[in-house]
């Protein structure tokens, strides 16, 4: 039996490295983000396609939680990092990478 997603929702190097720009990571390395990554883009999955391919993130301040209402009715309410937690990130996703 194979399992088939309209969408992966998964912040990945590539959706946080924008955030905080000042961060790089030339390589793969053994990081579990960054193989999960490396996969997705080798199998040319659906990726963050819901949010136009981007990082997943809440907005900061008072701005409602992002929610949608998957297929088949099923309600979700997006619980995610804002953009600070998201450099705050990108900054030690740098320094896990370098050191495998």
């Amino acid at each position: 039996m194979r399992c088939v997603f309209d969408d992966i929702w998964f912040n990945g190097w590539k959706h946080i490295e924008p955030i905080a720009p000042g961060a790089t990571v030339s390589v793969l390395g053994a990081a579990q983000g960054e193989f999960l990554g490396a996969l997705l883009a080798k199998q040319r999955r659906p990726w963050n396609q819901y949010f136009s391919g981007g990082a997943i993130f809440v907005p900061d301040g008072d701005a409602a939680v992002p929610r949608t209402t998957l297929r088949g009715g099923m309600k979700i309410t997006i619980l995610s990092p804002d953009i600070k937690r998201l450099e705050k990130l990108a900054a030690r996703w740098d320094v896990e990478v370098r050191m495998r």
